[in-house]
C-alpha cells in the first residue's frame, strides 16, 4: 500500500467549527449551511454529538429541528489513515466525518481536503518518477553509445553479435524509458 495511505489524517483535520444546538430550527440551520459546508451539532451538555450537512437535511425533508434529523456519522480518530477515512466515508455515503480524540470532538475530515492532499502526492510523485526516468536514461544512452563504437571496432563475429545484442537491448530500453516518461500519472 502506497505510505501516502497510510499517511494519518491528523494535519487534515478541520478544528476551526460552527456549533449549532440539537434544538436548533431547521430553518436557521439551512441559512447556516449556505454560508459553511457542516455544523456541529451540540447536545444539552455542549457536548458535540455529531455533525449536519446540506445532504443530511436534503435526505430528511421532514426535519423540524436538528434533533429529527439522523446526524449520526462514523467516527475518525486522528490517527487514523486516509485509507481508512476514504472507505468510512464511501460506507457512510458523506464528504464529511467528524473527528474525535479520547472522546472528545476535535473537528472535521472532508473529502475535499483527502482529495487535495491526494493530489499534491500525485504530483511529488510524478515528478519524482520522471527524475528517476531520466536518470536511468544517462547511464543507457552511454552503453548504447560504448556499443555502437565496438560494433565498428570489433572483426570477431561471435564478439561482434554480441555487442550488437548489447546495442538493441539499449535501444529497446530506452524506447521503454521514452515511453514512460510521456505517461500521464
Amino acid at each position: 500500500m502506497p505510505k501516502s495511505f497510510l499517511m494519518k489524517i491528523n494535519n487534515l483535520i478541520n478544528r476551526h467549527f460552527t456549533s449549532s444546538s440539537v434544538l436548533e430550527d431547521i430553518g436557521n440551520i439551512s441559512r447556516w449551511l449556505n454560508k459553511q459546508q457542516y455544523l456541529a451539532v451540540i447536545d444539552e451538555e455542549q457536548e458535540t454529538i455529531g455533525i449536519v450537512t446540506w445532504k443530511d437535511l436534503n435526505t430528511h425533508l421532514e426535519c423540524r429541528n436538528v434533533m429529527d434529523c439522523d446526524i449520526s456519522k462514523p467516527r475518525l480518530s486522528p490517527e487514523q489513515n486516509l485509507f481508512e477515512a476514504l472507505n468510512l466515508m464511501k460506507d457512510a455515503e458523506t464528504d464529511f466525518l467528524p473527528v474525535y480524540e479520547n472522546s472528545i470532538f476535535i473537528g472535521v475530515i472532508s473529502l475535499m481536503a483527502i482529495t487535495e492532499r491526494l493530489a499534491e502526492v500525485v504530483n511529488g510523485t510524478k515528478q519524482y518518477y520522471q527524475k528517476a526516468i531520466h536518470d536511468l536514461r544517462n547511464p543507457i544512452g552511454n552503453l548504447q553509445g560504448l556499443a555502437g563504437i565496438l560494433i565498428d571496432s570489433i572483426t570477431d563475429k561471435e564478439n561482434n553479435d554480441l555487442v550488437r545484442l548489447c546495442n538493441l537491448s539499449c535501444r529497446h530500453a530506452m524506447d521503454i524509458l521514452d515511453d514512460l516518461l510521456y505517461v500521464e500519472v
